[in-house]
């Protein structure tokens, strides 16, 4: 099965290749005949036949006439035909194909078509003149065609003997039941093609053009004609055979109508990757209220030439959701071409039918008319699943303030959920940042922000609480400051997002910050610069005592109203830290006010939301 497909796939490949060589890249070509002998010619199917349109059947005929009968033996043993051998193939277009064959000139012999000669062990005869011809196939339509086949002729050059590639507009020069029934004059009958003369050393490609062909020395054509056939001719004058003769594989024959065709290539859907700006494409359907663009790829092939305007729309449930007018477009096989909504779709549960419609069929008021019709049309079902976002909230540090030491891992808790049950993998990504200015209008500004630090990525988290490490390091801090935390959580799909905030912060300070600030004696009452200041969510407030007592720690706006109380209580002496949000009030200037002892300090703060 393996090899079958295989030798499918390089057929493939082999067509293109071949009409990549041969063919301009604008031109739209028609295969009609596409043969590589590559079935066992041992197993009594040959000659086969295959249906044609019309109901007529097409196929190859090769000169076996005249073979002895029950009452009929005084048949012409120099009458060698074309015939299906494996000894001898050109592997340069299939090869790994499961059976390898090629037509040979000098297939059967006097012993009848059960009893072949082969390559290895025999050569052709004199005065052999044997035809393999295949047909009919029209041209009515064609502003251009082209057989393309591989030959290699085994003998020698004193030999004098040569191959012919003919096109023929009438089978009456081939002769009754594909006989061969040619003269020495063929050429005066025969739009003639190609001569090769023996010897060629390897396989070699050739083609010949429908409108390029020549009759008693006269450019003749055969584009228009309704009945047309291709056939090989051996001929041996009779005279110092040497050699097994010509062999044919590879045969492509094909026709260009001059059109266009506009076809579709490939759709895809659009999701936001941090903003708008940013599009991930993706065959992957959308999700429950997933946003996404919709984008079509197309191909203008056919023609050197540029179109007329046409018209491209696009249908969500048969409503029209997008409609592009384009003015013109170059044909092109090299190109690809995309039209893409202007606007997201939000994709709601159920099934819906997506159809492209790239211009419509000329009968219908299409404005190009092309040689397929039939693809223009692309239609995709979108099947919307329910999918929730994320349940995904970071748990420590917490409202109270943490204090770390630079170099010592400090443990971040958060959790994740899903009430979808059938999402059971996450992707989370934590952040940690000293500036949190701006985050409150665009959450987003933790994918692109300097200031952010990814510390950690977990790629394969599944349901429940889970613990994550930051390190501070020497560099994230000169002497102390406050780390933030933040988070975005996703189940795979690019536009299902969650973002999170830790509820509070840490204070970093140097690993021997501590001994430092437990032996050095505070003298005076103390309220330090708040950090950060300005300050977009939260501020923190640094005092220090020289005796224990009673301490109030005070906001107020500039007209002298007290609009939060931080600290009001005993304290103990020493260095102690608060901060302040300030939720709803508006951004401006506010007075820090602290009274300790009989000392008043005050301090200005500025709110940024």
């Amino acid at each position: 099965m393996r090899k079958r497909l295989l030798s499918c796939i390089f057929a493939v490949l082999a067509v293109l290749f071949i009409l990549g060589v041969f063919a301009e890249s604008q031109a739209e070509w028609h295969i009609i005949l596409n043969e590589y002998f590559n079935r066992d010619p041992r197993n009594n199917t040959w000659p086969w036949r295959t249906p044609a349109p019309g109901g007529q059947f097409i196929w190859w005929y090769f000169n076996t006439a005249n073979w002895p009968t029950a009452t009929a033996t005084n048949y012409d043993p120099t009458r060698y035909g074309w015939g299906l051998q494996d000894e001898y193939f050109n592997t340069q277009v299939t090869p790994d194909a499961e059976e390898q064959a090629a037509l040979w000139c000098a297939y059967s012999t006097y012993q009848g078509p059960n009893a072949p000669q082969w390559p290895d062990e025999d050569t052709y005869m004199d005065n052999q003149n044997a035809w393999a011809w295949w047909g009919p196939f029209s041209l009515e339509d064609a502003i251009s065609a082209r057989l393309s086949y591989w030959y290699w002729i085994e003998a020698e050059n004193l030999t004098r003997d040569s191959l012919s590639v003919v096109l023929l507009n009438s089978d009456r020069y081939i002769g009754s039941g594909g006989t061969g029934n040619a003269a020495t004059d063929f050429r005066a009958r025969c739009g003639f093609g190609n001569t090769h003369a023996a010897p060629i050393e390897d396989w070699v490609r050739r083609e010949v053009y429908a409108e390029s062909l020549m009759v008693n020395g006269q450019n003749v054509s055969y584009l228009g004609e309704e009945e047309c056939y291709i056939a090989f001719v051996w001929q041996s004058d009779g005279q110092h055979h040497d050699g097994t003769g010509a062999y044919i594989d590879d045969v492509i024959v094909a026709w260009d109508d001059g059109l266009f065709d506009l076809r579709h290539t490939f759709m895809a859907y659009g999701f936001p990757v941090g903003n708008e700006d940013s599009i991930r494409w993706t065959n992957r359907g959308p999700k429950l209220y997933d946003e996404v663009l919709l984008r079509l790829s197309y191909e203008v092939v056919g023609s050197n030439d540029w179109t007329d305007p046409f018209t491209i729309d696009c249908y969500i449930d048969d409503e029209l959701f997008y409609r592009e007018r384009v003015e013109t477009r170059q044909g092109d096989l090299d190109t690809t071409y995309y039209s893409t909504t202007d606007n997201f779709w939000v994709a709601d549960s159920g099934e819906h039918v997506i159809r492209w419609e790239l211009d419509t069929p000329i009968d219908d008021g299409g404005s190009i008319e092309e040689s397929n019709e039939g693809n223009n049309v692309r239609e995709t079902i979108c099947e919307v699943e329910w999918n929730p976002k994320p349940q995904f909230e970071i748990l420590t540090p917490d409202t109270e303030l943490d204090t770390v030491m630079v170099s010592i891992p400090y443990e971040i808790h958060w959790t994740i959920a899903d009430s979808n049950e059938w999402d059971q993998y996450f992707e989370v990504f934590l952040f940690s940042t000293d500036d949190t200015s701006g985050y409150s209008d665009d959450q987003q500004i933790i994918y692109d922000a300097d200031r952010w630090r990814n510390f950690a990525v977990i790629g394969s988290a599944g349901p429940g609480e889970h613990i994550s490490y930051f390190t501070p390091l020497p560099q994230d801090t000169e002497g102390s400051c406050v780390i933030y935390f933040a988070g975005v959580a996703t189940d795979g799909y690019p536009a299902n997002y969650t973002f999170a905030f830790a509820p509070g912060f840490i204070h970093v300070i140097p690993y021997d910050g501590v001994s430092d600030r437990e032996s050095f004696e505070i003298t005076e009452y103390k309220l330090e610069p708040a950090y950060p200041n300005p300050f977009n969510r939260m501020v923190v407030i640094s005092y220090a005592l020289p005796v224990a007592g009673n301490v109030q720690l005070a906001v107020y706006d500039l007209a002298g109203r007290q609009v939060a109380a931080l600290v009001d209580g005993e304290k103990q002496s020493g260095r102690h830290l608060s901060s302040w949000q300030p939720n709803q009030l508006p951004g401006g200037v506010y007075m820090l006010r602290m009274v300790a002892g009989e000392k008043s300090l005050v301090q200005k703060i500025v709110y940024m939301p």
